[in-house]
């Protein structure tokens, strides 16, 4: 909190106390637990999923500190939706007028996101001189996908590694954006909001309020990289292009992309919404931020045909690659269960037949397919549970919140930031308090997927072991 405290200095605004309040609370808070050591370092993976949790749930409350302190935004539960949104990469917001906020906490809104999106953990990793023994649970429990692993023998290098790769994006997409003609505030702010796949911007139009073809292209490149493994930028390093081009998950998302951006083009070209290339602009911009979870918005999409709408719903309920910055579902565990579907229906043909699921030309464990397959019900189950809950705090007519209602919950779910209805150019200000408590659970549910806040309510889980 520092780097937003500056940011208040610099500007002279008003916010410099709830940052140094909060910054002393943390010391208050912290030191005494650097001080009292634990006797028994081990963790289990129950340890590490409780852990993560719990310290996403801390660090959001103690983040909502400044903001509610700066009386910016008025009502805690959206200071809270707000900064919840911002750690989980979300994107969504329950600010009316973006430009009124202070630049300070513009920037800590956006630096949240940056955090974020690599993983509060990972960045604790990152800096802890020995790290590896008790924390590999945590980077298990906080890294997006299927399954998790070391880039090399030891974990705190593999996090700064992964770090290093972050921070060199971040700084060519601010640079490319300033070269460009943005401002350094709003290239910073953009470039945090890019990278981490999150989408605050310090415009309320969002990128619509610039209409700049080169922005556009600039950040659809940085979300693209941004919601791919970060591990083949580190195979890319080491000159693994074998690697990098057989990878299934990458090929099968150039594909889904490819596909949605002809089939979107061709769906606004035809119905006339816009000419050609004005169809290839909006498509390809449109799909990236949606598939990326990144969620800036350059047009409104509410009124496009529904054929255009139903794909940038499936485009946020895909999501981005595992061990990405992106949230959704991912594109690995759409490839799992294609292709173990496709064993099974051989299976109905050939009972006799032996096979194995292979991705990247390896078997993939039972134990991750079938994790998988019980990962794709807890989602749906937790995504209609939570449909019947914010639907009980809606107001109005059944035409008017249906769509809404639907995918409010499929956007913060998928960590995506804008749905269809009045979320694709608005907000989430008019929801009910009700209903934003249960879309920052499902924000933190999505970005955690699902097992890490769960456990937080399993009883046996907080047993001894």
């Amino acid at each position: 909190m520092v780097l937003p405290l500056i940011v208040g200095a610099i500007y002279r605004e008003n916010t410099l106390l709830g940052f140094g309040i909060t910054i002393a609370a943390l010391l208050v808070f912290g030191v005494p637990m650097i001080i009292q050591r634990p006797k028994d370092k081990r963790m289990n993976v129950k340890g590490g999923l409780i852990t993560v949790a719990l310290a996403w749930i801390l660090m959001s409350l103690f983040a909502t500190i400044p903001i509610a302190f700066s009386k910016e935004i008025s009502s805690y539960i959206d200071v809270l939706f707000e900064v919840v949104s911002g750690f989980t990469t979300c994107g969504a917001t329950v600010v009316n007028n973006v430009e009124a906020l202070s630049l300070s906490i513009l920037f800590w809104r956006s630096l949240s996101q940056w955090i974020g999106g690599m993983g509060i953990l990972v960045f604790v990793i990152a800096l802890l001189p020995k790290a590896d023994g008790q924390t590999m649970q945590l980077f298990k429990a906080e890294s997006p996908g299927p399954s998790a692993g070391k880039l090399v023998a030891k974990l705190r290098f593999t996090a700064r590694i992964l770090y290093a790769i972050y921070l060199f994006f971040t700084l060519l997409c601010m640079i490319l954006l300033r070269v460009g003609g943005m401002s350094t505030f709003d290239s910073v702010i953009h470039a945090f909001s890019t990278i981490s796949t999150g989408g605050f911007s310090s415009k309320t139009a969002s990128m619509g309020h610039y209409n700049n073809l080169y922005f556009e292209i600039v950040l659809m490149v940085f979300m693209f990289l941004g919601s791919i493994n970060f591990n083949l930028f580190y195979l890319l390093l080491l000159g693994n292009f074998k690697s990098i081009i057989k990878n299934e998950e990458l090929r099968a998302y150039f594909v889904i992309i490819a596909v949605s951006v002809v089939a979107l083009t061709l769906s606004l070209t035809l119905n006339r919404v816009y000419n050609f290339g004005q169809s290839v602009r909006y498509s390809a911009f449109s799909l990236i931020s949606m598939i990326s979870t990144t969620g800036f918005t350059t047009a409104d999409f509410s009124a496009w045909p529904v054929f255009s709408q139903l794909i940038l719903v499936f485009a946020m309920f895909i999501g981005g690659c595992a061990g990405s910055s992106a949230g959704g579902f991912k594109v690995s565990r759409i490839v799992i269960l294609a292709k173990s579907g496709s064993r099974e229906f051989r299976r109905a043909i050939n009972p006799r037949l032996l096979s194995n699921v292979k991705v990247n030309g390896k078997p993939v464990e039972n134990e991750v397919v079938m994790s998988t397959y019980h990962y794709f019900l807890i989602f749906i189950a937790v995504y209609f549970v939570s449909v019947l809950l914010v639907a009980i705090g809606m107001k109005g007519a059944f035409s008017e919140n249906f769509v809404e209602c639907l995918t409010s919950v499929l956007t913060c779910l998928g960590n995506v930031g804008p749905g269809l209805g009045s979320l694709a150019m608005g907000n989430f200000s008019r929801f009910s308090i009700f209903s934003k408590l249960v879309l920052i659970f499902d924000m933190l549910i999505g970005r955690l997927e699902i097992f890490p806040v769960l456990m937080l309510f399993y009883p046996r889980a907080w047993a001894k072991y």
